[in-house]
């Protein structure tokens, strides 16, 4: 996991990813389980328009860019609401 240094703009790395080999398909997509668990230090944050926000991107291990996807906690009832990969991109995805 890699947060945005706000005076810089240049990403560091703040905590390691969690994956696995396995795989789910959903809407003929394959998708992999991935976590982490972070405190993001206090550099990272700056006042947005309501509260403060910090800018996040995640790492595969062994990738050199960045990219992947993150879900809302429900997804699994999002998803079935979905009836397209777009859907649930719009819908379920971070």
């Amino acid at each position: 996991m890699q947060a945005q240094d706000p005076a810089t703009g240049a990403f560091s790395e703040i905590a390691s990813t969690v994956t696995t080999d396995l795989s789910y398909n959903v809407l003929d997509v394959d998708w992999y389980h991935w976590s982490v668990s972070a405190v993001i230090p206090s550099s990272f944050w700056t006042p947005g328009a309501v509260g403060w926000r910090a800018t996040l991107q995640a790492q595969a291990p062994g990738s050199s860019t960045p990219g992947m996807t993150g879900v809302h906690e429900d997804y699994y009832a999002c998803l079935g609401q979905s009836t397209t990969t777009g859907d649930f991109e719009r819908d379920c995805m971070l």
